[in-house]
């Protein structure tokens, strides 16, 4: 084995199966299905689509968009996730029931990224797992620190001490300045 050996990576086990694949997958198959169904023959329109095409090299299909790459994402979930028939055919029917122009597709699409957000982080609270989700970057205010707030500690809460120093005891008011 030697020195080298050491820093050899063992790629024997491949892993497949992370979240941010079966996000891409599932939005690759809807965007398919929604090219299918609505005819939408520019790629531009598309995003994951496109992204999808040219990864694997999946050519067009009997002239149209989104066949071949509605049953290549679909055998990839099939075969990674273990997802059966039920799944697709209830994404064809709420695409078909809910996307009859192509002025639909946006609300859609952006219904669906909530609904797989909300849906994320449920599974992530329930089986306590961690799931790396693109965030928004956070500005300065948003982060949590001791030093920047003061009597309000970590918690972003000021304790029950603090609020109670705050109050006037018995018998005392509080001077208040007009201006």
């Amino acid at each position: 084995m030697g020195l080298f050996g050491l820093f050899k990576k063992k790629s024997d086990e491949t892993k497949v199966g992370n979240v941010e694949d079966f996000i891409s997958l599932t939005r690759v198959y809807f965007q398919s299905v929604i090219a299918t169904n609505l005819g939408i023959t520019n790629i531009r329109f598309l995003p994951d689509v496109a992204n999808f095409k040219r990864l694997f090299k999946i050519p067009t299909q009997g002239g149209k968009l989104g066949l071949a790459e509605k049953s290549a994402s679909r055998k990839m979930l099939m075969q990674d996730y273990g997802l059966n028939e039920n799944f697709f055919k209830e994404i064809d029917s709420s695409v078909k029931r809910n996307c009859r122009t192509q002025n639909d597709i946006q609300s859609y699409l952006f219904m669906y990224q909530g609904f797989s957000n909300d849906l994320m982080m449920l599974m992530g609270n329930l089986m306590q797992w961690k799931f790396r989700m693109p965030s928004i970057r956070m500005s300065d205010n948003d982060i949590p620190c001791p030093a920047k707030q003061g009597a309000a500690g970590a918690s972003g809460r000021p304790s029950e001490a603090d609020l109670r120093a705050d109050e006037p005891t018995t018998g005392q008011r509080r001077a208040v300045d007009v201006a």
